[in-house]
């Protein structure tokens, strides 16, 4: 399942994170996440997905999608999607929030 990401909702708090690295390890150990939200100096997030992602597979749906708390993620269809990359890391880029 494809995951599409609103810079203006994400409020970089990590959970999405901790519920990926616990769908990996059945622990919450951020370090295993195949999601990365890394809120930069100016204001601007960076969000990276790694080759581990497997869009959750075996759950209703990804648990990044289920825990986050400001449905700043959600599942789609192709246009506009974080792409689960198929080698190495995917980087998604910059999005600057607006206050």
């Amino acid at each position: 399942m494809n995951v599409h990401i609103d810079p203006e909702k994400c409020k970089p708090c990590g959970i999405c994170e901790l519920a990926c690295s616990f769908h990996h390890t059945k622990k919450f150990l951020p370090g295993h996440s195949s999601i990365r939200v890394v809120l930069g100096e100016n204001g601007d997030i960076e969000f990276v997905m790694s080759s581990s992602c497997d869009g959750c597979k075996g759950e209703k749906m990804p648990l990044c999608v289920e825990f986050c708390p400001t449905q700043a993620l959600n599942p789609c269809g192709l246009n506009h999607c974080l792409l689960r990359a198929v080698s190495g890391v995917l980087h998604l880029g910059s999005a600057t929030r607006t206050k």
